[in-house]
């Protein structure tokens, strides 16, 4: 998988806090589990493109919102 993303400029974490979500609930929206989103939200896990419109859908965001 082709790293697409410098995690310091992603906010899913503060995107998720502030729609007042956690990752077990993000998890379930997307059909993943818990530590996928955690490993997500922390930078150990890489996102691609489809994954970041997944995400920004799940929140009700746009994939600009998931960075600062």
């Amino acid at each position: 998988m082709m790293k697409i993303i410098n995690h310091s400029d992603f906010i899913l974490g503060y995107v998720m806090a502030k729609k007042g979500i956690s990752c077990t609930q993000l998890a379930a929206r997307l059909g993943v589990t818990r530590q996928t989103i955690n490993n997500i939200v922390n930078g150990r896990r890489d996102v691609t493109v489809s994954r970041l419109h997944n995400l920004a859908d799940a929140l009700g965001v746009s994939v600009k919102d998931l960075f600062k």
